[in-house]
């Protein structure tokens, strides 16, 4: 078991060896490899020149070892794109939930789907395809009693000057947080 506070640069496919069946996890937040656009340099890497059903299926093999060692009400937040390719349009956040809510063990619950708003992105589309300005982010739970804190995320500061005349209409901590998150990438000078 590795300690704690600790970088583990590994192939994902082996997380379930390294911790085994321990339940230590409480929130996973995780960017998959993108399916066959991407060649990182790794050998034997997730998504580069693999067949759709293999990329998913790698997915579900790392998202099962991950559920393995997640805590019983524990999280998993997955940001993915859909994907054009070929001239067909791959739904890829929603193809992955179907097989991890579909599992007949070890099975996620999904909970939510956000938008992730990329502020700033490639200036340029591929042909026959508009512009990527957003991912999805899937918000899966280990339990079906999953308990999203919306109060610890509340922003005061986001409330308008006039909301003072219809306080009926605001939670006095601020508003909840949007399904829809801003992602701005900032570039160090």
């Amino acid at each position: 078991m590795p300690e704690w506070n600790q970088y583990l640069i590994m192939n994902a496919r082996d997380i379930g060896r390294v911790l085994g069946d321990n339940q230590v996890i409480d929130v996973t937040f995780t960017s998959p490899p993108y399916w066959d656009l991407k060649n990182y340099g790794v050998e034997g890497q997730i998504g580069y020149k693999q067949s759709l059903d293999e990329y998913l299926d790698d997915l579900v093999t790392v998202f099962t070892q991950v559920w393995r060692c997640t805590r019983k009400n524990g999280s998993l937040w997955v940001v993915m794109k859909s994907l054009k390719k070929d001239g067909t349009l791959h739904l890829l956040p929603f193809k992955l939930a179907e097989r991890l809510t579909c599992l007949s063990k070890n099975a996620w619950y999904l909970q939510d789907v956000l938008i992730c708003h990329k502020t700033h992105t490639l200036p340029w589309s591929h042909e026959q395809k508009l512009q990527d300005h957003h991912e999805y982010i899937l918000c899966f739970s280990k339990s079906k009693k999953f308990v999203l804190n919306i109060d610890a995320i509340r922003s005061p500061n986001s409330v308008a000057n006039w909301w003072v005349k219809y306080p009926e209409r605001y939670h006095p901590l601020g508003k909840s947080l949007s399904n829809v998150w801003e992602l701005a990438i900032c570039h160090a000078t």
